[in-house]
């Protein structure tokens, strides 16, 4: 009886033994086929960058809104507690809630008005001459959304 036992302990273990080794994925050398590249509405040659007609949708109307009454809202970046592990995490800009004015607004952007005038505002703010087009652009589409 013990030989019999025996055998059905080595067997099931040579059967678990094959069915877990053929699930492993073989370490080798990357396949020589270069992946397709899911591409947008046009295809464009690596490195070079043709530029596109864009236009910002209106942003809709927020009711009972006022530069004097709105209050910011409410910021949490992080989840409460001890084990929060921040990740990255990257989505789609919703062009609806870019830009957030509220009641506190006219009080920074007169701090920012006060540093400007200083003999410091050359050293505040600079642009890169590689950046120059990319911050007009931006600076352009900040002033069609507001």
């Amino acid at each position: 009886m013990l030989i019999y036992w025996s055998i059905l302990v080595i067997i099931f273990g040579i059967l678990v033994y094959v069915l877990r080794s053929g699930h492993k994925k073989k370490a080798g050398r990357p396949s020589s086929h270069k992946k397709k590249h899911h591409s947008s509405s046009h295809e464009h040659e690596f490195g070079k960058w043709t530029p596109i007609d864009f236009r910002a949708p209106s942003p809709p109307v927020y009711p009972d809104w006022s530069i004097e009454t709105t209050k910011p809202l409410p910021y949490r970046p992080f989840k409460y507690g001890p084990d929060y592990f921040i990740t990255m995490g990257l989505r789609r800009l919703d062009l609806d809630d870019w830009i957030e004015l509220d009641n506190q607004w006219a009080r920074f952007h007169e701090e920012k008005k006060a540093r400007l005038a200083t003999e410091r505002a050359s050293r505040l703010c600079k642009t890169t001459p590689e950046a120059h087009d990319a911050a007009l652009e931006t600076m352009e589409l900040l002033s069609e959304y507001l």
